[in-house]
């Protein structure tokens, strides 16, 4: 609790004089609190339901469909055996056994993760309905991240994220954050 108190208290002091970020192209790093929205769409374009609809734009195999590469490879994975975790469960509402189902492996796009229906309507193992987010840590360290000369956007908070979950655009405006550059540090917020 005192982490948290005093992280929060940091944020509130920063915003009383945090400044709009420049506009520009650079590298952004978010906060692990805000990955479940930011990744939305993933979920509604791995699900069997959406390959069944025709809905998705993800195909078995293929890299995930991303405009901009770069970073290290994202692996997803949905877990529902991971311990207290809030969307846990040894069961669904159709009787399949949680498990944890890898979802994309390194940016290509592994499998669905799908209900029993979805399962059989693709012809495919049912692995249960989606559950507790897994992103496997990356190799670098964020500190790392953060250094160097141009400038990293570290988000902390957003105001809102709204993605469109077919295509995964997203509309937001940072709530908290911090603009790196050349070793200082400068809150911002809005954008």
């Amino acid at each position: 609790v005192r982490a948290i108190v005093s992280r929060v208290a940091e944020e509130a002091r920063d915003l009383t004089n945090a400044v709009v970020p420049p506009s520009g192209k650079y590298p952004v790093v978010i906060d692990a609190e805000e990955m479940t929205g930011f990744l939305a769409p993933i979920q509604a374009n791995a699900s069997a339901d959406g390959l069944y609809q025709k809905s998705s734009r993800f195909e078995i195999g293929k890299p995930l469909p991303i405009e901009d590469k770069g970073g290290e490879p994202l692996t997803v994975i949905s877990n529902a055996l991971t311990p207290y975790g809030l969307a846990s469960y040894a069961f669904d509402g159709n009787g399949v056994a949680g498990r944890r189902v890898e979802i994309v492996k390194d940016g290509v796009f592994a499998r669905p993760w799908a209900t029993k229906q979805y399962a059989d309507y693709l012809k495919t193992e049912a692995t249960g309905g989606f559950s507790n987010w897994e992103l496997p840590a990356g190799k670098t360290p964020l500190a790392e991240l953060l250094s160097g000369d141009g400038p990293v956007l570290y988000v902390r908070n957003f105001s809102w994220l709204t993605p469109d979950q077919g295509r995964g655009n997203f509309g937001t405006e940072v709530r908290v954050g911090y603009l790196y550059e050349k070793g200082a540090r400068k809150p911002i917020k809005g954008g």
